[in-house]
């Protein structure tokens, strides 16, 4: 493959902008301290500075409002909040806490059933393990979490040593593929998600909205902006279609981030 010089220096350029955005940031990134929420919001409000292409950066990482950021010679509050549709929220969290009882499950039961990996790829002895469930939503009771991660963990061990078995149900396909270590992830449906609409969009505003004067309190800073977030790979997102437009409201600026799309909105 041939590169353009001009492209290989656009990549070093974007490179570059990206450490001077969060070069503040990245012992927060790097740290299994901070929980995997709080280096999402990094991420987002990261690639949120990239595309807005100013001169701003990130000054600090805080609580109320969650960053405090420059923006050439002003400092400004910056509160992150994530759009997740509440309809399923619930039930792909379950599903993806299946997930995680289903790998412990296998590499706690089975520890010798990798033989076939270990002699077919020797340098790449364990596996991922794909699971696409028929339906996202797939429901469940609690006290069932057990009996299901023992069915499926049974279903991929008999694939694994070329067994025949019924396919439990609600799984739509597993695929087996070699890695560096046991892992188990999750497939979903990306084309289920729905359509933001203003209504919603409002309702996560109005969540924060009520906060804006404690920011102002907190922080000591009477300009905060509001960066909210939508458009990821989960399930539990939303497609974002439309321009929102919003006249009144205690932040300054409202943004809207299209994380899939690396694209943002200004809502005010």
């Amino acid at each position: 493959m041939n590169f353009n010089p001009d492209d290989l220096k656009k990549i070093r350029d974007e490179h570059k902008l990206v450490s001077q955005k969060i070069h503040l940031m990245i012992d927060h990134l790097l740290s299994n301290k901070n929980s995997d929420k709080e280096k999402l919001e990094i991420s987002h409000v990261g690639k949120f500075l990239i595309l807005l292409n100013e001169e701003i950066s990130i000054k600090s990482k805080s609580e109320s409002p969650d960053f405090i950021i420059q923006v050439k010679d002003k400092i400004i509050g910056l509160e992150h909040e994530t759009i997740r549709n509440t309809k399923t929220v619930g039930n792909v969290g379950s599903i993806k806490n299946l997930i995680q009882r289903v790998e412990k499950y296998y590499i706690n039961t089975f520890t010798d059933s990798l033989t076939p990996f270990k002699e077919k790829y020797p340098n790449c002895p364990n596996m991922i393990v794909d699971i696409r469930f028929i339906d996202d939503l797939f429901s469940f009771k609690k006290q069932e979490s057990s009996k299901l991660s023992m069915e499926i963990a049974n279903y991929v061990h008999s694939l694994i040593n070329g067994e025949e078995t019924d396919k439990p149900h609600y799984i739509n396909r597993v695929s087996i593929k070699p890695h560096t270590q046991v892992k188990y992830i999750l497939r979903t449906n990306i084309n289920k998600t729905e359509k933001l609409e203003f209504e919603t969009l409002k309702f996560f505003i109005d969540k924060k909205e009520s906060k804006v004067a404690r920011y102002k309190r907190l922080s000591k800073l009477n300009e905060q902006w509001l960066l909210l977030v939508a458009g990821s790979l989960n399930r539990d997102s939303f497609e974002i279609e439309n321009d929102f437009n919003l006249d009144t409201s205690g932040f300054e600026r409202i943004y809207l981030l299209d994380d899939f799309n690396a694209k943002y909105y200004r809502i005010k």
